[in-house]
């Protein structure tokens, strides 16, 4: 199999995402075919037929797309949120069938009608009676799909009439195969030792479905559009304040840390009136912590009471639960905007120079009320029941194996949708 990318037109917006297709397109429902899939082929142009239900892709054609008239429904394994102008993919079930090779996934028309979503059509296999299934919302706000509802019929495809628009992806096809290898192998270093082979496989199926939450490739970290971060200061003037003195190691280690956020983008050049002084302190390790001493920029911040979790109410909230998974977000406060308007507060000044943040820095003294209350906002109608949250911090916690996948799944897809 290899790897290309269709981007399918649902309604007023255009969806892109990674399909496995096993080099075969349907042209039934298709928009757009992006130009990476065709040059990964050596082709330049296509052909695209509908009459016929052809496609060209240089000199290799499709050969007709012959299907079997019955068709059969897939249904929502389990209760999902499809968040607004998202696509997510959605496990489904075929209650008829275990086994199929080909099939043509298809939107249910009322599913899709009621709904206000869209299923771009694919070519599937069904393993074990479960297949995924892209699902589309345009809609301005979140969609509810209660589990066991039909969303998709599936019609099977009669062997040897679809042929490969391309022999040569040998390579592409090794490559994605090693690429989901390493995947599974440090999504499976996560789980818990003690849990038993089907426990095992079960919980790593559902991590594999939510690669893209998880921090496997050190990638840069992504920033919420949930929140902005404001610093009230009301009328107060500019806290200016010059940089401490460092030592020449210290002054290097300072600059190393500016150069690598700028990179990052978490911060950028200044020439804002505000400045506070950087700090360095030095870790059990012998590596040293950037800080900015932000104390006097506190003082005039009006201050932001929102209430963070009670160790008493959280140790009452996991009476009688026995499985717990905990999920710490990375660079937490980092994923959080501060307001354009309130960056040039965030000025910090080093002997070379003035930077400010874009993201939220440590040390604001309401940084904590805003992300305690983003992480509630993200996590509502579960945290206290299904999960709980401090901070950058998260433990989902239920009494049974299978109650603890389902509360896990919610809360990933909670995570997801918040980008």
């Amino acid at each position: 199999m290899s790897e290309g990318r269709l981007i399918f037109g649902v309604l007023p917006i255009m969806y892109q995402y990674a399909s496995i297709v096993d080099d075969r397109v349907t042209l039934r429902d298709i928009a757009v075919i992006d130009g990476g899939f065709l040059t990964k082929r050596g082709a330049t142009d296509a052909i695209i037929d509908c009459g016929s239900d052809k496609l060209q892709i240089g000199e290799a054609a499709s050969d007709d797309l012959y299907m079997t008239e019955v068709n059969y429904g897939l249904y929502a394994a389990n209760d999902v949120v499809v968040p607004e102008n998202c696509i997510r993919k959605v496990l489904a079930l075929a209650k008829h069938h275990q086994t199929l090779e080909k099939v043509i996934i298809t939107g249910a028309k009322d599913f899709e009608w009621d709904k206000e979503l869209k299923v771009p059509a694919s070519i599937a296999t069904i393993q074990s009676g479960k297949v995924d299934i892209w699902i589309a919302n345009s809609s301005c706000r979140p969609q509810i799909i209660p589990a066991g509802i039909c969303i998709a019929r599936m019609t099977e495809i009669e062997e040897g009439l679809i042929s490969s628009l391309n022999k040569n992806t040998d390579k592409v096809e090794v490559k994605h195969q090693a690429h989901l290898g390493q995947t599974e192998e440090d999504l499976e270093a996560l789980l818990d030792p003690e849990l038993d082979d089907l426990q095992r496989k079960e919980l790593l199926s559902l991590l594999v479905e939510f690669t893209d939450v998880f921090d496997l490739e050190n990638k840069p970290v992504k920033v919420s559009s949930k929140v902005k971060h404001r610093i009230n200061t009301a009328d107060s003037q500019p806290v200016k304040q010059k940089p401490y003195r460092v030592s020449f190691e210290e002054r290097r280690v300072i600059q190393e840390e500016v150069n690598k956020m700028l990179k990052l983008d978490i911060i950028e050049h200044s020439k804002s009136p505000w400045s506070s002084p950087v700090i360095l302190v030095k870790k059990k390790n012998g590596t040293w912590r950037f800080c900015v001493d932000y104390r006097r920029l506190n003082k005039i911040t009006k201050k932001d009471v929102y209430p963070l979790p009670q160790i008493d109410d959280a140790l009452d909230s996991l009476s009688g639960a026995s499985l717990f998974s905990t999920m710490d977000l990375k660079s937490g406060y980092w994923q959080i905007e501060v307001d354009e308007r309130d960056r040039e507060k965030t000025a910090f000044i080093t002997p070379d120079g003035l930077c400010q943040f874009k993201v939220m820095p440590f040390g604001l003294c309401n940084a904590p009320a805003t992300f305690e209350r983003m992480m509630d906002s993200l996590l509502k109608g579960m945290k206290w029941k299904h999960c709980l949250c401090y901070l950058d911090d998260v433990i989902v916690y239920a009494a049974t194996f299978e109650e603890h996948l389902r509360r896990l799944r919610m809360v990933l897809q909670c995570i997801r949708s918040a980008g």
